[in-house]
């Protein structure tokens, strides 16, 4: 064998001993040495604020503001055209004013003259009809004579011809006799004209005399408008009318604003009144709008000044407007009652601003969380009551409420935990944790 195969060969095995020596001490210094304690898989290290999930039927709060105004404001104007005459004493706005009471007269001359005319134009009408109706059975009377006196005729013409035939009479007898016949049946004929003209004009008295009533019932109730009286109990508004001038058809004098009946018109979007009507038509026979409200949903309407804050029931009457433009649906609110009265309550009129609060129908399966439970990817983290691990759940958003969404509670457990902190690094699906309230 060469030189340098013995070298080689005498390196490979110096190699494997010193490699197996070196195993046989590790093992022989693992064998001696303690293994090391084992942590409880129990022990816990991190902590996340969280509260119980509460599975129970929600209901949104619905905050938005308003104006409140008058549910009935009526603009008094006038219906002819004249002098004022009379207007209520110190008249001016603000003044609160009885149902009936007379605010306002215009000079009423020219409608006494038009009624007198009218009454007179009926008068003579009258005589005329009655006169005309003598006529008539006169003509009548005249015409019925006429009749017999031609059946005569026509006879004594038949017994004439007779007789001509059987050269009794001499054709000279017979022409007399058609020359009478035809005199009777002439004054017949005008009889029966006559007649019928004065049955013409007797139609025509009628009519005349039907309009005759009717400007007297225009005039009458002419002499009725001059004087302008309140609608009802309210409070004057917008004046504009005074002694001594003209007014014209149509001009506004005053309004009269109800104050005892007040509304609040408010814009929902179509989501927000989703909440509280019930848009489903055909669910009840007795429908009488195109919506239903609940009245179990209470409505709360705020206000305030110095003396303190003020809160009334409120009630929804009705649907003003749907914008299809913006979808926006504005609801009419009437106030009730207050809900607790203050010796300083300081009274609700129009024109003032209010808070207006409705609570939604209910939801059966959602959940309200607050929005620092929510996380940036969507998600909310609850924490299963028994293993004590993070879970993410992917959620669906219904609506926001305040400082809360509500989301549906599909795919959730009311003996889990809700995370109601943004989650800190490091904590992952199926970290395990501690859940603690939440400092307030």
């Amino acid at each position: 064998m060469k030189k340098g195969a013995k070298i080689l060969t005498v390196r490979i095995i110096t190699a494997v001993v010193i490699l197996g020596l070196g195993i046989f001490l590790f093992k022989l210094l693992s064998s001696n040495r303690k293994k090391p304690e084992q942590k409880n898989e129990t022990g816990i290290s991190r902590t996340l604020a969280g509260e119980p999930i509460k599975l129970v039927p929600v209901r949104a709060e619905i905050k938005t503001y308003g104006s409140v105004r008058a549910g009935r404001t009526v603009t008094v104007s006038s219906e002819l055209a004249g002098k004022i005459v009379y207007v209520k004493p110190n008249m001016k706005n603000g003044m609160i004013v009885e149902d009936g009471e007379v605010l306002v007269k215009i000079d009423k001359t020219d409608y006494e003259i038009a009624l007198n005319k009218a009454e007179a134009a009926i008068n003579v009408l009258n005589a005329s009809i009655k006169k005309q109706k003598l006529s008539i059975d006169n003509a009548k009377l005249l015409l019925t004579t006429v009749k017999k006196q031609l059946v005569l005729e026509e006879k004594q013409y038949k017994r004439a011809e007779s007789l001509v035939d059987k050269k009794v009479y001499s054709p000279q007898k017979m022409e007399e006799a058609a020359k009478s016949l035809e005199a009777v049946r002439s004054k017949y004929f005008t009889a029966e004209g006559v007649l019928s003209n004065t049955t013409v004009e007797l139609t025509s008295l009628n009519a005349e005399l039907q309009s005759s009533e009717t400007a007297k019932k225009e005039a009458f109730l002419n002499l009725q408008r001059c004087t302008i009286k309140s609608p009802f109990h309210g409070r004057l508004k917008n004046i504009s009318v005074e002694k001594g001038e003209f007014t014209s058809v149509g001009k506004a004098l005053f309004e009269v604003v109800d104050d005892s009946s007040l509304e609040i018109p408010i814009a929902l979007s179509a989501d927000e009144a989703g909440m509280i009507l019930d848009f489903t038509p055909g669910k009840d026979k007795d429908y009488s709008h195109w919506f239903k409200y609940n009245e179990d949903n209470p409505i709360l309407i705020e206000w305030g000044d110095k003396s303190g804050k003020f809160k009334w029931k409120g009630k929804i009457i009705g649907v003003e407007k749907f914008d299809t433009d913006t979808r926006m649906i504005t609801v009419l609110v009437k106030p009730i009652a207050p809900i607790k009265v203050h010796e300083e309550n300081f009274p609700l009129v129009a024109g003032m601003f209010c808070k207006v609060i409705f609570t939604g129908r209910e939801i059966k399966d959602a959940l309200k969380v607050p929005l620092n439970a929510i996380q940036l990817n969507g998600c909310i983290y609850v924490v299963d009551k028994k293993t004590e691990k993070v879970k993410a759940v992917k959620i669906n958003i219904i609506r926001y409420d305040n400082y809360q969404a509500i989301i549906s509670s599909k795919g959730l457990n009311s003996d889990d935990y809700l995370v109601t902190q943004p989650l800190p690094n490091g904590i992952l699906n199926g970290t395990k944790v501690k859940i603690v309230k939440p400092l307030l």
